[in-house]
């Protein structure tokens, strides 16, 4: 049962509402001052607070102070006759978590008990409902034929509710997820069948929105240059591109919350061609160009280059296709800087000079950190850009870190083997991976366990002062060496490969390598 305290010096006038709300199911205790709300807030756990602004003694906003102090997560609602602004300012200051004005109502006291102690839950079967009211209305479009606008329409829905409902009941997680896997073959199919159209009617010099969508070559022509102005320097505003490589839609999502505190945004879409690999597509983002014709203007750079470190990079070129473009499209003295953004001492020294983007027409910032992190092998570069980061902002704070010392390899049910209504055993089925050894895979026998790199991890972040390392592993009930993976029922898995103590045993002896290779104090 939920409780509440209230604090009022006149709460004895307030008893219809305290009635009201424990019929309603809340247990409310009350006091008479501030000094006895602070009191009972500190013995005692509390779910919601409401504070009387004036109280004799120790008014409502000291003892909001107070309350916050020793119970920050508890929420506070100030209740006051008074309707001054500075007065709802400075308590909003304080983190309140409402304010109202007397004469309150009962119902006006529900309402705010409800939204603070069960907001999340009643929005979040709100969602559900939505979800479920509209998964006949999906499946109905995903069963006809749609164009690449509805497409972009049918996506954004499914990625919104994919946001809405994490968390939410498994049943529904599972119809949703299923949906989307077949929206994902619907259009697997739908671009196979319209890809080789919008590339020929582009060739031909279609412009985009006619019987083709915006795709990587036309971004920069179709939403960049427009915002570039007139056809002279001095009628010309600063333009800043930014392109953050790798970045998916519901990242950009919850990006955009912050970015709406400071900016008004407005949404395009466009398709990637294909591949949409790094050299090809955004190559094509740059240049303006498709990659076919790309490499016949540029047959010398449209090549990979080696930089300092050995790594091969493939947009060695990008400032020079988009000078290119800009020559082309816009006009030949277009004032501009290209900046790429890779690491953490980048992303400082380009917040530093931010200001320098004022001084040119176009500036092209590129930040690789999203791509570096989703596509990162087995160097360590990533996880020491990322202490180097937090290490800048606190370096007082003790880091922890989370991995998964066993990827497991997908096993299927020998077809051999297999019988009508029995599945053979279960045997690993081929797969690939950027290196040799990726946590706990041994290519040479996929059904044993090797720690190799989990150990170089492990040692990399006593290294870099990383002192609470949480490592989890595969249950053995689960574990594919065993039988069917987690997604299938194991009533409908296949028979083990052998006795699964023998897996259950090669986990043990996993964990206590584990337990024997973290160092002292971690």
């Amino acid at each position: 049962m939920p409780r509440i305290l209230w604090a009022d010096d006149e709460i004895d006038l307030l008893k219809p509402h305290v009635l009201f709300l424990e019929t309603k199911g809340f247990d409310v205790e009350t006091v008479t001052n501030g000094a006895d709300a602070v009191d009972r807030s500190e013995r005692e756990r509390f779910d919601v607070v409401f504070l009387d602004e004036q109280m004799p003694g120790l008014g409502g906003l000291d003892a909001l102070e107070r309350i916050k102090e020793r119970r920050p997560e508890v929420p506070v609602v100030m209740i006051t006759k008074s309707e001054e602004e500075h007065l709802m300012e400075d308590a909003i200051g304080r983190q309140i978590a409402d304010y109202l004005i007397k004469p309150v109502h009962p119902k006006q006291i529900l309402l705010t008990c409800k939204r603070l102690l069960e907001g999340d839950r009643i929005r979040g079967e709100q969602v559900q409902q939505d979800y479920l009211q509209a998964f006949g209305q999906l499946s109905a479009r995903l069963g006809g034929p749609l164009d690449y606008t509805e497409w972009i329409d049918v996506y954004r829905q499914l990625v919104r509710f994919d946001l809405e409902l994490q968390g939410a009941d498994e049943g529904v997680r599972q119809i949703l997820d299923d949906q989307y896997r077949g929206a994902n073959e619907a259009f697997s199919r739908f671009i196979e069948d319209e890809y080789p159209a919008w590339i020929a009617a582009s060739q031909e010099g279609e412009k985009p929105g006619e019987t083709r969508p915006a795709m990587s070559h036309d971004i920069i022509g179709h939403s960049v240059m427009p915002h570039l102005g007139g056809l002279t320097t001095e009628q010309a505003r600063p333009v800043v591109f930014f392109l953050i490589d790798c970045l998916r839609y519901d990242q950009w999502l919850l990006f955009e919350r912050t970015l709406q505190q400071a900016w008004e945004i407005e949404t395009d879409w466009h398709y990637s061609i294909l591949p949409t690999a790094t050299p090809y597509s955004r190559n094509a983002i740059f240049g303006g160009l498709l990659p076919i014709d790309l490499a016949k203007r540029f047959p010398q750079r449209f090549t990979a280059d080696v930089r300092d470190d050995d790594e091969p990079s493939l947009n060695a070129h990008e400032e020079d296709f988009l000078r290119d473009l800009l020559d082309r499209r816009h006009r030949k003295d277009v004032r501009m800087r290209y900046e790429k953004l890779v690491s953490q001492s980048d992303g400082a020294a380009f917040a530093d000079r931010v200001t320098d983007l004022l001084q040119v027409d176009l500036s092209a910032v590129i930040v690789n950190f999203v791509d570096i992190l989703a596509h990162s092998r087995s160097d360590t570069r990533i996880l020491r850009e990322i202490v180097a980061g937090i290490r800048a902002d606190d370096n007082a704070i003790d880091l922890g870190v989370r991995v998964s010392a066993f990827d497991l390899v997908p096993h299927r049910p020998d077809a051999a083997q297999s019988r009508p209504g029995k599945p053979g055993p279960g045997i690993p089925e081929e797969f690939e991976t950027p290196y040799p050894f990726q946590f706990s895979i041994n290519h040479d026998d996929p059904t044993q366990i090797d720690l190799s790199e989990t150990f170089q991890f492990v040692d990399l972040c006593g290294q870099l002062g990383v002192k609470l390392l949480n490592i989890s592993a595969g249950s053995p009930y689960y574990n594919p060496h065993c039988q069917r993976p987690a997604a299938y029922p194991p009533s409908d898995g296949y028979q083990p490969a052998h006795d699964p103590l023998i897996d259950v045993a090669r986990l043990l002896d996993a964990a206590r390598q584990l337990r024997d290779k973290l160092p002292a104090g971690m």
